[in-house]
């Protein structure tokens, strides 16, 4: 529960209720030997310094984290963060390589379409030459999710020069 109330502060930008969390998570007796507890609080630690603006302390809070007994699901989400640090710093390489081995495979559609658009970051737009990107988000998406589909997507269609499809995808921003 613990875990599930700093993802949603996080993704609000919450930062005091993020804090507040982690205390509450650090005070548990076994926080030190369970390797789920431990990334947990190394995930905390660089969402905090996401929210408040220190990508290079998020990177080195995610470069501590054990890498061994979390799902997939909670590695997913460091590995979202870590592609965004990563872009912030204008390390697009680094963040197509992030987003490569892990995002690939996410359950989320969404979060499966992450690399091509991290690739075109990178300078990369081949993923979407020969697609419509006009198509809405998949179902799963949730609002914030399709917001970005929308942003990054009016941005590539802006630099494809295709101005039609700039105007179709402005309503949804």
């Amino acid at each position: 529960a613990l875990a599930l109330g700093v993802v949603v502060a996080h993704f609000r930008g919450d930062l005091a209720r993020v804090v507040a969390l982690a205390c509450q998570l650090r005070n548990l007796p076994q926080v030190d030997d369970d390797p789920v507890l431990r990334f947990l609080m190394g995930a905390i630690e660089a969402g905090a310094a996401a929210l408040t603006g220190d990508p290079e302390g998020a990177l080195s809070a995610i470069d501590a984290l054990p890498s061994r007994g979390v799902d997939a699901r909670t590695a997913e989400l460091v590995d979202r963060l870590e592609v965004s640090m990563l872009l912030l710093l204008g390390r697009a390489d680094d963040a197509v390589t992030v987003a490569e081995a892990s995002l690939t495979r996410a359950p989320s559609a969404y979060v499966r379409s992450i690399p091509p658009v991290v690739r075109w970051v990178a300078g990369d737009p081949s993923a979407f030459l020969s697609c419509d990107l006009s198509d809405e988000p998949p179902a799963d998406t949730n609002a914030r999710d399709r917001l970005y589909h929308a942003a990054y997507g009016t941005s590539v269609f802006a630099s494809l020069g295709d101005r039609d499809a700039v105007e179709r995808a402005w309503p949804a921003i």
